[in-house]
């Protein structure tokens, strides 16, 4: 009989701790590049192409990291556990940025090292981000700086 009310009492126990317990299903996103507009810029003949290598995206430690970040305040983060990027941010976010170049430009001349395949660039571009998360009004806020300099002799074209 002691038996009998050792195992009940441990399952009433084990069935209290799986009630208490509960699921939240985790979500995973991808950025996604914007939809091209009829302002793409067109090829002039008599203008040589603008080849433009994107070097190595520089993201802060602070987003290197699977859980999406949100911003309290100027100096509070919080990791959102339940969502997710489905990549690597930095990945991502390189992909989309240079296939949103080569929506802004024609022919499609935007790339990485990995995509140069031996071609000389006129152009190169650096890109920092300085703060990419999201505010407490679900806002996302990306800062960056960047610059473009001249693939022939590094001259720097403009920064911003």
């Amino acid at each position: 009989m002691n038996r009998l009310k050792t195992q009940i009492l441990l399952f009433f126990f084990i069935l209290s701790l799986l009630s208490c317990t509960s699921y939240q299903k985790t979500t995973y996103y991808l950025l996604t590049a914007i939809e091209p507009t009829d302002s793409i810029l067109e090829i002039k003949s008599n203008k040589p192409l603008m080849r433009i290598l994107v070097k190595n995206i520089k993201f802060p430690d602070y987003l290197d990291r699977p859980q999406m970040v949100l911003r309290d305040d100027d100096y509070k983060l919080e990791l959102n556990e339940y969502h997710r990027w489905a990549e690597p941010l930095k990945d991502d976010f390189t992909r989309v940025f240079i296939e949103n170049l080569n929506t802004r430009i024609m022919p499609n001349l935007a790339s990485n090292y990995a995509g140069l395949e031996g071609v000389k660039p006129s152009h190169k571009l650096s890109v920092e981000v300085l703060r990419m998360d999201v505010n407490t009004n679900h806002q996302v806020i990306l800062k960056t700086k960047w610059s473009l300099s001249s693939g022939k002799n590094n001259g720097l074209v403009i920064t911003h």
